[in-house]
């Protein structure tokens, strides 16, 4: 048996210690589905990540070490079976890109679920990263959420210590994590439902937005909106 004074919760969604300590695990709106591969990069944007707003749905790239690219789209469902030519397929159809299969690695498919913490402190127990969230990758930042986590946690604990103070501490540390993470969900949800197949009238509004958005002086701003660089 090992006793400690403080116990910080960092073993992931499926949390024993949250589980342990009584704090409520609640689902969060925002999921939905996508494939996910790589292969060499034929596009001419080797340093660049890629969006392309689809009716059918999303497909983005982005660049990766060693002139590789990483695909991924929105499905409904999976294709079966799920090879290099069924991600071309769908790159091709929507994106007008071209995916190499035989330079391609297996492609995977995953659900994004978001969920929140009731609470990211509980008497001297704290959790941080995927304990106190789950965010979806779509522009999510799910793992700096939780580097950021420690960091706060840390520097909260220290002071705690060194005041005499370590409850309130952890008081403070959840308040402020827990709101950033809330807004990482918001944030996230939105990515997703922007990704989503479209028609119509919501489809060429979306579009417009998008349209506008991607030239100067707007497109840091949505650069930096989409990858949450405001952590």
């Amino acid at each position: 048996m090992i006793a400690a004074t403080y116990l910080v919760g960092a073993d992931g969604v499926r949390s024993t210690v949250r589980q342990v300590a009584g704090i409520g695990w609640r689902e969060r709106r925002g999921r939905a589905e996508y494939v996910m591969g790589d292969s060499d990069d034929t596009t001419d944007a080797a340093t660049t990540a890629l969006l392309h707003f689809e009716p059918s749905g999303v497909v983005e790239s982005f660049p990766l070490p060693g002139g590789r690219r990483r695909w991924v789209a929105w499905v409904r469902r999976a294709p079966t079976p799920l090879d290099a030519e069924a991600l071309a397929t769908i790159v091709d159809a929507r994106a007008g890109a071209s995916v190499d299969p035989s330079s391609a690695s297996e492609p995977s498919a995953f659900t994004a679920r978001q969920h929140l913490a009731d609470r990211f402190a509980n008497g001297r127990v704290a959790l941080v990263g995927d304990a106190a969230h789950e965010v979806s990758p779509i522009g999510g930042q799910g793992m700096n959420l939780g580097w950021l986590d420690a960091q706060h946690l840390v520097r909260d604990l220290a002071g705690g210590v060194a005041e005499g103070g370590v409850l309130d501490a952890f008081v403070a540390y959840d308040r402020v994590r827990r709101s950033a993470a809330a807004r990482a969900v918001r944030q996230a949800r939105f990515n997703m439902r922007m990704g989503a197949p479209t028609a119509g009238a919501r489809l060429r509004g979306r579009n417009a937005v998008v349209r506008v958005l991607a030239v100067p002086p707007f497109r840091s701003l949505l650069a930096a909106a989409f990858t949450m660089r405001w952590l």
